[in-house]
Formats: structure tokens, C-alpha cells, sequence
């Protein structure tokens, strides 16, 4: 039987008792199971294991967020030789027939279900896992093999034309030679040389102490200060030279030279009894608030900069609740005020009081959602990224003039390109391309996204996306809006969270699309995945404080090793004096017997001895390298929970992101949208029975309707909050 120990199972099921009986089943079995109740914590886990994906994913037909067969074709574009299974009540099995289909379901188990029958199809789904993991290995390793061939062939290559370059250059040396007379050209090639080593050697020292005593001489008139210097002075500055130096002092600072002090600050006295009658005034707290010197976005595409040690960000600290008293004459403090995210990030640095961000760098300024601030310098690449370029990894801006073509990884600021064609793309800011993206498998991208068209790409951004023309076969995840307003939606999936604008949705030839709008999707798979990395990082810490624990363990027995010698050694040294007191008696006694018998045991005594000696120097030596192997596994801890500490405040920050704006269930088609489009909301959803014309669909509360919509409207609630409050709406355009 196949090793299990590996195989890991995703289980979706929002039931607590059926979620712990297949969890109980499958871990009895001998699988990993990992459970979840709802949807996007899914995807977003499915999208984390990517190194080591899932053998198989099970989920229910009715769970959170999106519906189980929704999430299983999610699945197969995110892993697709991860093997898909589906729970669903016999009487959902009609509504299950196409999904099937379109999802690619491997297996479908009715509910209720018997347990061997389950674990026995669950064996057969992972048996075909790992005949499919065979195959994938085979072939990227023969995709290895041809990039290594294709590197090694572009190598020999520019090798060839390197020594054909060195070989061309030998034979024109050669022709000059032999086109001149050597014996009268090279005595004095000769001594021009050497003369010119001499002097140049000569003026360089002349240079050298020359700007010495130019900086000696500015500090001297206190206008510059300059580390003193032990290199002896052999050429003294002349009148002409002290000229020349108060002319270019005069010429940078006009005879003002700048007091730069090491810090700045500025007091502001109050007066003390004003001061008192405000501690003695009861009022309300106020939050702490951040002005920003710099537009993070500019609706006009203009692109601001700022230079090095510019004032980018000023914290104004807010008022604490306070203090108070009660009825019973006791010290209440009313509130706390509310700390906002104010960090620094890339070439940025904080003034000492931490409320000031300044510039270590020109650049152009960036605020990201978690409230960081950057200064990002420009990168300006010419022709296309592919594999002779290689990945690129910059803290800062890329424009490509080219295209960034398939298996390249690009990690950076904001990128602008041309187009992207099958690459990996990583982003904390926009991502602008002229022309379209295609075939892109990974694109994160922390701020918007504009592009002519997408194609065939899965893409997740916190910003908005905005496409001119067409999205066909995509995945979109947006905490933003998806902005398409003259363009066409074509067998698409997109979830935004602030709503769609779109021209066209679906053609008469083209499989539906289905529009999610108004949920939290894209902030519930990155606070997700960011909690998948604190487990992983604190189980990390767990392994590390465990060895360190075994660590102590070891400790304590060469502790006992090294006092066990140590008495070894004590008495060894009491019974050696005992014999050396003893040994003038029997020497005088000339008994050879009992002398022989004293030195073996002086013999022995010794080799005790130095046996112990060398057990406590290895006890010692091993202690020291426990010493060292701790440090450097609490170091190693220490830079763990940092990153753990780092991850809680991006975590932070997506749900403050998420706070800044209400979620929007909301589309907008201004054309027409076609029979079967699947519009769903946080709460319910509809599908399309028959062609719609420019109209508005958006999920509202029934109780509270004022809009006049369509009242026959040919479409199917396919979930519906308790008592039907929420339905999706479709109101027509006048």
C-alpha cells in the first residue's frame, strides 16, 4: 500500500459534526487533513501550497461564500491535478449535473454516505494523484534539462565569439608588428612609459595631498568639520590655492554656511495654569492623524517625486481619554485614542520621536494599505524579460519597453510594460500595461491594474482593475471595483468587492460568467494565507524551542559528566598524596612486591586522571557548542516572532483597508448581459434565464425596496439568507 504519510486532503465543510466525522475518518486512515468551513480561507490555501499541493479537495455543496462546485472549478484552475471531490444531498443531485461537468469533478459522494465506500474512493482518488505527480515530475524535468541545454548552448555561443573577437584583435597586433621596424620603435615605447608611470604617479600624490589640505584648511575656518588625519603633509597650500578655496566656498553657500545640527526639534512652552485646567476639564479623546507631503495617487498619470531627506509623513499624536471621577469620587479615565498605521518601508527612515517619516533617497513616494511609507527609485529596462534575463527582484519601480514574457518572475513597486504573456507578477504598487495580459497564472498586485485586455489570467488585486476591451477566461479578485465599461466580460469568473461596471457580459457561443460582488472574498484568502504563515512559522518556533529544550537536556548530563570527573579527579589526587606519603616507608622496607604494586596504582591512579580530564575538556567543548547552537536558535526565534509580528500587521491592515470602504453588491451592465450569467452577492444570488438589455443588478433587502425592477423577471435564487430578507435585484435602465 501506498505511503499515506504525505498525501495531504483539504476538507470544506461547514457542519461542525460532518467536518469532524471525515476529519476523524481520513486521519484515521493515515492522511493530513486540513479543515475548513468556508470558501475563500480555501482558496487562499489551495493558492499556499503550490510547492506541495493537496492530493485531494473535498467540500459540500452548501458551504460559505461561494458554493462547493464553485470552489472545486477554482480549485482546478489553481492545482489542477489536485483530484476534486463533492458531499451533496440527493436532492441537489439536477442542480449538481452540470456543475460537474463544468468543474470537472472527479467524484461525487450523496449524503448521507457509508464510511468504508468513502474512504475506499478516497484511496482511488489519491492513487490517481500520485500517478499524475509522477508524470508532472518527468516532464519538468525534461523542461529543466532543455533551459540547462539552451543556457549551455547561449554560453558556447558567446564563448566562441569572445575568442574569435581575442583571436581577431592577436592577429591585427601581429600585422602592426610586422609593418614596423622593432628594434628602433621599442627602446623608446620603453622609456615613454616609464616616464609616464613616473609622472603620473608623481601628480597623483601631488592631487591627493592637495585635497587634504584643502579639507584641512575649510575646517580650520570652522566651515567644515572633517575626521582628523595622521598622513603627513609634504606640500603646503599656496596663497593662489586659499583663493581659490574661499571662491568655491562662496559659490556653493553665497558666505552662509548652514549650522546643521545632529537633531532637530522644536519645544513649544505652554503655560502651566492653562495646562492645568485642561486635566481638570473632562473631554473626549481624539485620534492620532497622519498628513502626508506627497500624492500617493494622481488621477492624472503624472508621477510625483521627492529627493533624499524630504519630510514625507508627520504623525499628529492624538488626545487620550481624560482623566475623570466618579460618583464615588474615583480617578476614571474616559477613552483611549486610536492608533492609525504609521510605519516606514523601503528608503524611508523615522525622525528619533517616531512621528516624522523623511526620505533616505530620491524617488517616487508610495503608501501602501498598511499604512507604510516608500521612496521607490526608477528602473527603466530595454527590450523584453524571458529567460535570458532572467527573474527580477527590485525594491523599487520597473518600466519594461518590451514584454515580460513567459517564466519570468517579477517582483517590485509598480510595473509598467507593454504586456505580460505567461509570467509571474508580484507587485506592492499598480501594475500599467499598454497593451494585455495573457496566460498569467500568478498576478498580485497591491494597488490597481490597467490594461487594454486579459486573457486566459488569474489576477488579485487590492486596488481597482480597469480594462478597456475584453476579459475572456480570467479569474479577477478584486477588493476594489472591476471597471469595464466598454468592454466585454466572456466566460469569466471576478469577484470585486466594490462592485462591476461592464459594456457586454457574455456571448451566445461562450460558456456563462459568474459576477460575485459586495463580499469580502480577496481580504478573507490574504488574511487567510497570512494566517497559514503564522502557523508555519510558529510551529517553526515550536521545532526550534523543542531542540533548544534537548539542548538543556544534553546540558544537564554533561553537567553531571563534568562533576562525576571532576570527583574522579579529587580523590584520584587524595589517594596519590596518601602514596606519596607512604612510598619512603615501603621503598625502605626493600619489599620489590609491594613497591611495584604502589606504582601501579600511582599508574592507574593517574590514568583516572587523565581520562577524566579528557571527558570534562570534551564535556567543556560540547557545552560551548550547545552555548553557541542556542544563541543561534534564539536568534533565529527571535527573527521569527518579528516576522510573526510583522505578518498580525499586515493582517492589521487588510482589515483596516477594509474598514476605509463599504463593500459594494453592486453591477452595472450599460449593453446587454446574456442567459446564464450567475450575478451572486454577499447574501444571495440569481441566475440569468434569458437575455437582459443595459440594466442594474444589486442585492438588496426586500423589506426595505423602493426600486421598481423587473417584477417577472426569468432568473433562479439559488441562496437566500433565513427568511429570504436578501435577493438580488435587477432594476432596468430608463
Amino acid at each position: 500500500m501506498a505511503d499515506k504519510k504525505n498525501e495531504k486532503i483539504l476538507v470544506v465543510e461547514s457542519q461542525k459534526s460532518m467536518g469532524e466525522r471525515i476529519e476523524r475518518l481520513l486521519t484515521h486512515a493515515g492522511y493530513e487533513v486540513r479543515l475548513l468551513k468556508s470558501s475563500y480561507p480555501a482558496i487562499a490555501t489551495l493558492e499556499g501550497s503550490a510547492a506541495l499541493p493537496f492530493a485531494l479537495v473535498i467540500s459540500s455543496y452548501r458551504i460559505p461564500g461561494m458554493n462547493g462546485d464553485d470552489l472545486l472549478e477554482h480549485a482546478r484552475s489553481i492545482a489542477p491535478d489536485t483530484q476534486r471531490m463533492l458531499f451533496a444531498e440527493t436532492s441537489d443531485m439536477e442542480i449538481l449535473l452540470n456543475a460537474i461537468n463544468r468543474a470537472a469533478i472527479h467524484s461525487c459522494i450523496a449524503v448521507p454516505f457509508e464510511d468504508e465506500m468513502f474512504i475506499s474512493e478516497v484511496s482511488r482518488r489519491c492513487e490517481h494523484f500520485r500517478q499524475i505527480q509522477k508524470r508532472e515530475s518527468l516532464r519538468k524535468l525534461t523542461e529543466h534539462q532543455n533551459r540547462q541545454m539552451y543556457k549551455i548552448a547561449l554560453s558556447l555561443k558567446r564563448k566562441r565569439e569572445q575568442f574569435k573577437r581575442q583571436i581577431d584583435d592577436k592577429q591585427n597586433i601581429i600585422k602592426m608588428l610586422i609593418s614596423v621596424n622593432p628594434p628602433e620603435i621599442e627602446p623608446q615605447m620603453q622609456a615613454d612609459i616609464q616616464i609616464q608611470n613616473d609622472f603620473m604617479f608623481n601628480e597623483f600624490k601631488k592631487a591627493e595631498n592637495y585635497i587634504k589640505t584643502f579639507l584641512e584648511y575649510v575646517a580650520f575656518d570652522n566651515k567644515l568639520q572633517i575626521n582628523p588625519t595622521n598622513a603627513p603633509s609634504e606640500y603646503t597650500l599656496t596663497e593662489s590655492y586659499r583663493e581659490l578655496v574661499d571662491t568655491i566656498i562662496n559659490l556653493f553657500f553665497d558666505n552662509q554656511i548652514p549650522q546643521i545640527n545632529k537633531y532637530n526639534s522644536l519645544t513649544i512652552e505652554s503655560d502651566l495654569e492653562h495646562r492645568t485646567s485642561i486635566l481638570k476639564t473632562p473631554a473626549e479623546r481624539s485620534d492620532s492623524t497622519i498628513v502626508y507631503f506627497f500624492k500617493n495617487f494622481n488621477s492624472s498619470g503624472e508621477k510625483s517625486f521627492v529627493s533624499k531627506n524630504s519630510l514625507l509623513a508627520e504623525k499628529v499624536p492624538g488626545r487620550a481619554g481624560l482623566l475623570d471621577v466618579d460618583e464615588s469620587n474615583n480617578l476614571i479615565r474616559l477613552s483611549e485614542s486610536q492608533e492609525p498605521l504609521f510605519t516606514t518601508g523601503i528608503n524611508t527612515r523615522f525622525s528619533d520621536d517616531k512621528l516624522k517619516i523623511f526620505a533616505t533617497a530620491d524617488g517616487q513616494p508610495h503608501l501602501d494599505f498598511m499604512g507604510a511609507v516608500s521612496v521607490f527609485p526608477e528602473l527603466t529596462i530595454k527590450g523584453d524579460l524571458n529567460y535570458e534575463t532572467g527573474d527580477i527582484n527590485f525594491n523599487g519601480n520597473i518600466t519594461v519597453d518590451g514584454v515580460v514574457k513567459a517564466g519570468c518572475s517579477v517582483k517590485c513597486a509598480n510595473l509598467t510594460a507593454q504586456a505580460v504573456e505567461m509570467a509571474q507578477i508580484n507587485i506592492i504598487g499598480d501594475l500599467n500595461i499598454s497593451s494585455g495580459i495573457i496566460d498569467a497564472d500568478i498576478v498580485n498586485v497591491q494597488g490597481n491594474v490597467n490594461a487594454r485586455y486579459i486573457h486566459n489570467s488569474r489576477i488579485k488585486a487590492l486596488g481597482d482593475i480597469v480594462v478597456q476591451k475584453e476579459i475572456i477566461d480570467s479569474e479577477l479578485f478584486t477588493a476594489g471595483q472591476c471597471i469595464n465599461k466598454n468592454g466585454r466580460i466572456t466566460s469569466s469568473f471576478i469577484n470585486a468587492r466594490r462592485g462591476v461596471s461592464a459594456g457586454k457580459i457574455g456571448t451566445a457561443k461562450s460558456s456563462p460568467s459568474k459576477i460575485e460582488v459586495g463580499t469580502e472574498g480577496i481580504i478573507e484568502m490574504m488574511i487567510a494565507d497570512l494566517d497559514e504563515r503564522i502557523q508555519k512559522k510558529s510551529d517553526e518556533i515550536k521545532s526550534l524551542k523543542g531542540e533548544i529544550l534537548s539542548f538543556e537536556s544534553e546540558e544537564n548530563i554533561l553537567h553531571g559528566k563534568i562533576s562525576d570527573s571532576v570527583s574522579i579527579q579529587d580523590r584520584a589526587q587524595i589517594d596519590l598524596k596518601g602514596i606519596a606519603k607512604q612510598l619512603p616507608q615501603i621503598e625502605a622496607s626493600e619489599d620489590i612486591m609491594e613497591v611495584q604494586q604502589m606504582l601501579k596504582m600511582v599508574s592507574e591512579l593517574h590514568e583516572q586522571i587523565e581520562s577524566s580530564e579528557k571527558v570534562i575538556n570534551e564535556a567543556f567543548e560540547r557545552q560551548d557548542i550547545i552555548v553557541e547552537q542556542t544563541l543561534i536558535k534564539q536568534r533565529k526565534i527571535d527573527e521569527i516572532e518579528s516576522e510573526i509580528s510583522n505578518i498580525q500587521l499586515k493582517q492589521r491592515g487588510l482589515k483596516e483597508f477594509s474598514l476605509r470602504s463599504e463593500a459594494t453588491a453592486e453591477l452595472s451592465v450599460n449593453h446587454n448581459i446574456m442567459a446564464g450569467t450567475v450575478v451572486a452577492g454577499s447574501k444571495s444570488r440569481i441566475l440569468l434565464k434569458r437575455d437582459l438589455a443595459g440594466c442594474k443588478i444589486y442585492e438588496e433587502n426586500r423589506k426595505h425596496s423602493s426600486q421598481q425592477s423587473y417584477r417577472n423577471i426569468d432568473s433562479e435564487r439559488l441562496r437566500e439568507t433565513t427568511g429570504a430578507v436578501y435577493e438580488m435585484v435587477v432594476l432596468p435602465f430608463v
